[in-house]
């Protein structure tokens, strides 16, 4: 979804335009943009909402393999949970392999997606330490909020692990297949920039 266009998390830009709130929002972006990884950035994918794309009740991509506008590499700070590997079972509980799950949390600044002009939504996905990830969660904390303004200085997207990614297919899941294009928009590679501890205080 582009910045412009959203609907959620919204607020006043009479208090946006206050001299403290912005020099709040550039620390937060500098923080972010500092202390996320390098070179290689987390690569957003934006899949593709068009009316034939989304399901219009549930407002997720129609079918297994959705269809991305853009891609974008967007300074993040990434938090994770222990991963765990679970063994496939065949109809028989006989194991034939094993699935690895982990919760992902990336930090992104409000800044950046303006620059961007992306936010991103569930359903979208994350390329990052050689795994697709999926959006399931975005939300700003309470503790992400200036003062009593209302603005947000960063999000949280959490993300779960896309299920069955191998070691084989590390070197393919770093760039959208053509097959995954949407054919309305060239998908547009971009930079980005953020800051903010996930304990919500400045370092």
């Amino acid at each position: 979804m582009k910045y412009s266009e959203r609907r959620q998390f919204v607020y006043d830009p009479a208090l946006n335009a206050l001299a403290d709130v912005q020099i709040a929002l550039k620390l937060h972006d500098e923080y972010i943009q500092r202390y996320s990884p390098k070179p290689n950035r987390p690569r957003f994918f934006e899949v593709d909402r068009g009316p034939n794309a989304v399901d219009p009740m549930w407002q997720s991509p129609i079918g297994h393999n959705p269809s991305f506008l853009r891609e974008l590499d967007i300074p993040s700070i990434n938090q994770f949970q222990t991963q765990t590997f679970k063994p496939k079972l065949k109809f028989d509980s006989v194991p034939t392999d094993r699935s690895t799950t982990r919760r992902d949390k990336f930090w992104i600044s409000n800044l950046e997606l303006e620059r961007q002009d992306y936010l991103p939504v569930r359903g979208d996905q994350v390329y990052w330490n050689g795994y697709r990830h999926q959006i399931v969660l975005v939300t700003v904390p309470p503790e992400s909020y200036w003062g009593q303004t209302g603005v947000w200085l960063g999000l949280v997207c959490e993300c779960e692990l896309l299920a069955a990614q191998t070691s084989a297919d590390v070197s393919d899941l770093a760039a959208a297949k053509p097959a995954e294009l949407a054919t309305a928009e060239l998908p547009v590679k971009a930079t980005v920039n953020p800051w903010f501890p996930f304990n919500g205080s400045p370092q």
